[in-house]
């Protein structure tokens, strides 16, 4: 083997374990990018669904206070665990 073919190999090699580094970087990056997705969302669908409960809540507490008052349970229990639903997508996350 000549000199040229070992240079080159050794440069290939370099840059396959670049090619890799950045591989597993972006797939890392993707995997954190889709966590924050999944927990805004799900922030989202509790911050709406707190909403309409309690907006349900009050419209139906004349005619039917049991109803109500659950509407009023579970409008409150939306409210209570959409910021724990959104806790993974800080800022300090979504800088880093």
């Amino acid at each position: 083997m000549t000199g040229d073919q070992e240079g080159g190999g050794r440069a290939e090699s370099a840059a396959l374990r670049v090619w890799r580094r950045q591989s597993v970087w972006s797939q890392s990056a993707d995997a954190v990018k889709a966590t924050i997705q999944r927990s805004r969302a799900a922030g989202l669908a509790l911050g709406i669904c707190a909403a309409v409960g309690g907006a349900a809540s009050a419209q139906t507490m004349g005619a039917s206070p049991a109803v109500g008052k659950a509407l009023a349970f579970a409008a409150a229990l939306a409210a209570r665990c959409a910021p724990l639903a959104a806790q993974r997508a800080t800022p300090g996350l979504v800088r880093d």
